[in-house]
């Protein structure tokens, strides 16, 4: 009997810690209509994050991957990473321009102020350049209480901008938290399987 509940805890204790796991890599979707001069804006990818208070997440650039469609042109993007953490940081090419990586998935906004930065990289003309997706607060003015797509230029101006809406978001388990599953259910189903191989030989 003991050694069915140490199992069990071990058990329960493996599927806890994957479920844990679960959350921390996630799948989003963004998009933002054209208007005006500015181009819309499609994008989806992986977030690879470590989890913090209040539902957030700090978003790594390692296991972070994404693709976004700005007019007719498709351009890999990579996470920047946050390297003044917990602290936000400023753009590479704008100074006093901030981002920390920070998202909050399935809520409205889903990025703060700060917001996401990624480097883009393709055959179009905005190849190596940045792309935030940040929170306008203002309550007045163009894209007011909106999320914000804006991408900058090496000079250092603002080049586009836009808004943003979508952010469905499925959970997906990361490899690690499969395995971890899968050896608490093997050796369950093997202590099962002694003890039945045990009891038939008496």
């Amino acid at each position: 009997m003991k050694k069915i509940l140490l199992v069990s805890l071990a058990l329960a204790t493996a599927l806890a810690t994957a479920q844990a796991a679960m959350a921390s890599t996630f799948s989003f979707n963004v998009y933002g209509s054209a208007e005006g001069s500015n181009p819309g804006i499609t994008g989806s990818g992986v977030l690879n994050g470590t989890p913090e208070a209040g539902g957030a997440y700090d978003i790594l650039a390692s296991g972070s991957s994404a693709t976004f469609t700005i007019g007719a042109t498709t351009y890999n993007a990579t996470v920047i990473g946050n390297p003044n953490y917990p602290s936000a940081s400023e753009w590479p090419t704008i100074a006093g321009t901030s981002y920390d990586d920070k998202y909050t998935p399935g809520v409205s906004p889903f990025v703060d102020a700060n917001g996401l930065l990624f480097l883009l990289s393709g055959d179009g003309s905005l190849n190596g350049e940045e792309l935030g997706i940040w929170y306008n607060s203002a309550t007045t003015g163009l894209y007011a209480n909106q999320d914000i797509w804006d991408v900058s230029t090496t000079s250092g101006t603002g080049l586009i901008n836009n808004a943003v809406g979508g952010d469905p978001i499925s959970f997906a388990p990361e490899p690690n938290s499969l395995l971890l599953m899968g050896t608490g259910l093997l050796c369950m189903a093997g202590f099962l399987f002694r003890r039945k191989a045990l009891q038939g030989s008496f």
